[in-house]
């Protein structure tokens, strides 16, 4: 996230989108990370288990399995500058 500020210049990350992969263990605190500086956090998560267990404690707010709807919600986010976490059970790869 810091690192976003620094490239762009800017504290308001509304619009931008975050992507990473991986809920497990820290990582799972990027996706509220992105929810404190208000972009668009995705993160992908191959096991439906840690995903799903990221979801019920809060860390993320929206959890998406399909590609399609992803990309959607992702457009309806940066359009209305919508801070959100999504975790995307998949492959980082397949979204990047």
């Amino acid at each position: 996230m810091n690192a976003g500020r620094k490239k762009f210049q800017t504290t308001d990350l509304r619009g931008r989108v975050f992507l990473s992969s991986g809920m497990g263990g820290m990582s799972g605190a990027q996706t509220k990370a992105c929810q404190l500086l208000g972009c668009v956090g995705v993160v992908a998560e191959v096991s439906e288990e840690a995903a799903k267990k990221r979801y019920n404690q809060g860390w993320c707010k929206e959890l998406i399995y399909d590609m399609n709807q992803l990309i959607e919600r992702i457009r309806e986010c940066r359009e209305k500058k919508i801070g959100t976490s999504i975790g995307y059970v998949g492959n980082v790869v397949h979204v990047w």
